[in-house]
């Protein structure tokens, strides 16, 4: 399956990664790429509502940035080396801090949640 030009793969350095999942059929392609990343990140309101447009910075356990955009949609797949980072991600004004552990197999997913309401 090929991925249409709205969720291309960036490849960043030691980083690849692509963000989407707005919509059932940008879901059902997200889903058929996580398999090739080790990093999901989902983001969304504690009233479960998906959210776009999160400025997302992944700093590895020195500090060092490893990716710095913004998600185009709630899902952003990233594959890194294993390690530990920090993941700090920002929707209408309010951040979201965590750390994780990126393993040598299989892959991490982590929900990102606001308070935030939507409009």
């Amino acid at each position: 399956m090929s991925t249409p030009a709205k969720e291309l793969i960036v490849e960043d350095g030691v980083v690849a990664f692509v963000s989407g999942g707005v919509g059932g059929e940008s879901i059902e392609r997200m889903t058929a790429l996580t398999r090739r990343f080790n990093l999901k990140l989902v983001f969304a309101t504690n009233a479960g509502n998906y959210l776009a447009d999160v400025a997302v910075r992944i700093d590895d356990a020195h500090g060092n940035k490893v990716l710095d955009t913004v998600s185009e949609g709630p899902w952003l797949l990233v594959n890194t080396v294993p390690g530990r980072y920090r993941i700090r991600a920002i929707f209408s004004g309010e951040t979201v801090d965590r750390w994780t552990t990126v393993p040598a197999g299989g892959r991490r997913d982590l929900i990102l949640r606001w308070d935030a309401p939507v409009d």
